[in-house]
């Protein structure tokens, strides 16, 4: 009888215990889930386009310059082909595409890092005049690309220059406000 007792003793904890677990597990997954939507929220100075299309390609660009700013050629050359798949939704933008392109194609990262600031300058025109709310903010770095200079688009008039792979992070200046 003890024995028996011991035996449904240890089954109820074992129940309880896997139950807790997987309650734990789904809590910490929605947790991760919530931290995600919340940090697109959190991030209100992203503009708002006239199109959700172009949001879709502005935010594939944040992700292109975020791979060029940890200095990663394969994750920059992933991110440019998602980049020009969301430019495959608009007509008349078969430049910017043959500017992405480059960034897919090129042989090394400075070869990338030159394509991008070509992209950037080019993507800053075919987005004035559609940001519905907000604005963006067109940088420079004079010391980017052998010291010819390179361009970025930013959400915040805060410098990040993503040219240097996290060295000189603040080299740069606005160069133009776009709305």
């Amino acid at each position: 009888m003890k024995i028996l007792k011991v035996k449904i003793a240890a089954v109820l904890f074992m129940t309880v215990s896997l139950g807790y677990s997987q309650e734990k597990k789904m809590m910490h997954q929605d947790h991760h889930k919530m931290e995600k939507g919340e940090m697109k929220m959190m991030d209100s100075k992203i503009p708002k386009f006239n199109n959700e299309k172009i949001t879709t390609a502005y935010e594939d660009y944040l992700t292109l310059k975020a791979a060029i700013l940890k200095s990663d050629q394969e994750l920059a050359k992933e991110e440019a082909e998602q980049l020009l798949g969301a430019l495959g939704e608009f007509e008349g933008t078969g430049q910017l595409k043959k500017i992405v392109t480059k960034v897919t194609t090129s042989p090394n990262l400075e070869a990338q890092k030159g394509a991008f600031s070509e992209f950037s300058n080019a993507f800053a025109s075919f987005l004035e005049g559609k940001i519905a709310d907000n604005q963006l903010y067109l940088a420079r770095c004079p010391m980017a690309n052998n010291n010819s200079g390179g361009f970025w688009l930013s959400h915040e008039e805060a410098i990040q220059n993503p040219f240097f792979g996290g060295k000189m992070l603040k080299c740069g200046s606005i160069q133009e406000t776009i709305k």
